[in-house]
């Protein structure tokens, strides 16, 4: 015990690589939760094979998520 034998092989204890950045994230993969969704914190992408945006996605997203609100906003308004 404590002691490395000789040719043998390391134990892999997960089936998932360990700090693997596909797609230039600076992030891994479920390191950013929204919504019941996972996705990279780096860009708050949630699909899995997304090409990162950093902080520009990032900035885009909320951009969006404001218009979208903005225009349920003005449709409840013209329904009274």
């Amino acid at each position: 015990a404590g002691h490395v034998v000789k040719g043998s092989q390391p134990v892999v204890k997960s089936r998932w690589e360990e700090d693997v950045f596909p797609g230039n994230h600076t992030s891994v993969w479920g390191s950013y939760w929204n919504d019941g969704a996972w996705g990279y914190a780096c860009c708050h992408q949630i699909a899995k094979n997304a090409y990162c945006t950093g902080r520009a996605g990032i900035k885009a997203s909320k951009a969006n998520q404001e218009m979208l609100l903005e225009m349920q906003r003005l449709e409840a308004e013209k329904r009274g």
